[in-house]
């Protein structure tokens, strides 16, 4: 019973969280579109979407992002209590503490800008480190399960270390000093003048939509764990 009620609320704060996003991000490249026109919306950064003194929509989209991070943190802390320890209880944590981190940037947008940077910090770095607790997780799933939540985890992972260490490399093939990790953050952020492919940019929404299906999988997984063991135990 416990089981069943634990299960349901993760279920119902994740989907609520989910829809959250894709509800004020989609409202908010609405409105930006509107006042800006369509062909002028892109290249445009999550942060500069959420930019007070830049972006009509920003309130609606911080709102949203904070109000949804908090809540799929909430979701992550629910499914936690049904996962094996030690790499459940861990992938949980840190995956949590990610949309902990996601919700910070929504508080802290890009006017309050080294807090926003910190924000932006912390969701790279958790989103690395339960990438690497889950694909722990991965080997106490049956085989069938696995191979998504895998797939998932391995694509965040990568995403997000691409941010971090491909401005290196191309410091490191042109002969020049190593980017600060500051400069590589604010350019996730922020690039004056934007470049025509602003790739950095790309990753950061991709690495959020990829978050969000993630988020999905793991739920399901869950779900169906916690259906089975019911049912055993019946």
């Amino acid at each position: 019973m416990k089981h069943n009620i634990v299960s349901t609320l993760a279920i119902r704060f994740g989907m609520l969280g989910f829809f959250g996003v894709i509800l004020a991000i989609g409202t908010a490249i609405l409105l930006q579109s509107a006042e800006v026109g369509i062909a002028n919306l892109l290249p445009i950064s999550l942060s500069e979407l959420g930019t007070y003194s830049r972006s009509p929509s920003a309130l609606i989209l911080n709102g949203g992002i904070f109000f949804s991070g908090l809540t799929m943190a909430l979701a992550c802390l629910f499914a936690m209590q049904l996962s094996p320890k030690p790499w459940g209880a861990l992938f949980w944590i840190t995956f949590a503490l990610m949309f902990v981190a996601f919700a910070a940037t929504g508080l802290f947008p890009m006017n309050v800008y080294h807090l926003h940077l910190h924000a932006i910090t912390a969701y790279i770095s958790f989103g690395v480190l339960s990438s690497c607790y889950c694909l722990l997780y991965c080997f106490s799933m049956p085989k069938n399960e696995r191979l998504l939540i895998m797939g998932l985890a391995l694509t965040v992972c990568l995403i997000q270390v691409t941010q971090i260490l491909l401005p290196q490399y191309f410091a490191w093939v042109t002969g020049r000093d190593f980017t600060e990790y500051k400069v590589v953050v604010d350019s996730i952020t922020s690039k004056p003048p934007q470049p025509a492919v602003w790739w950095q940019a790309m990753l950061m929404w991709l690495s959020v939509l990829f978050n969000l299906f993630w988020l999905l999988a793991m739920l399901r997984q869950m779900s169906v764990n916690s259906a089975s063991l019911a049912q055993n135990k019946g």
